[in-house]
């Protein structure tokens, strides 16, 4: 049930937003969200998927994959930052609450790709090819539009690509140097 409130309160803040002249209460939109995502929660996922292969003749099967499929083929670049953490931020990670050592953080992150590349494979293989066609132009499209507007946002005088290589002022702080007191706890982390 709360999945069913955190999706409806989300979807009616987007759906106020569509309509900013309706002038819409968010709770009613929130409360109309609720009962429809109950009623599909009740009714179960076959009858939606059956609906859906009605309304846009494209299975809710091949919709989970294809939202699913992106997600899990590039694993590695979610799971690089985790490896890398302790050789970039080495005192961040000394004050860290929870100490893991590194070779278990490595061997958590390899096998969580691995799982990750596997899942998302098979995802791919199993998909029919008129999904997986239209995956590819969607994503093509989607990256088109990425460098489209870096490029208008450069023009605008904003580097995007500069912004998001910037180290958050909170990380630098959690990785300055440590004190007498910190270096002389025991770190457990090698």
């Amino acid at each position: 049930m709360l999945n069913i409130a955190v999706m409806s309160m989300t979807f009616a803040s987007y759906f106020c937003r569509l309509f900013p002249n309706a002038d819409l209460d968010a709770g009613y939109a929130a409360a109309g969200c609720a009962i429809v995502f109950t009623i599909i929660a009740t009714f179960g996922a076959r009858f939606t998927g059956n609906v859906q292969n009605i309304m846009v003749g494209i299975q809710l099967s091949d919709v989970l994959r294809i939202v699913s499929i992106p997600g899990m083929l590039p694993g590695i670049l979610f799971c690089y930052p985790a490896m890398v953490f302790m050789k970039r931020y080495p005192n961040a990670a000394k004050r860290s609450f929870l100490r893991v050592p590194t070779w278990l953080q490595i061997a958590l992150c390899v096998f969580s790709m691995g799982i990750s590349f596997y899942i998302g494979l098979t995802m791919l293989k199993s998909l029919n090819p008129s999904p997986a066609i239209s995956m590819v132009v969607f994503y093509i499209a989607g990256y088109g539009y990425c460098f489209i507007r870096v490029a208008y946002m450069k023009k605008q005088g904003v580097d995007i690509i500069a912004r998001g290589k910037v180290e958050p002022a909170s990380w630098i702080e959690k990785n300055k140097p440590l004190t007498a007191e910190e270096e002389a706890k025991p770190v457990k982390n090698k």
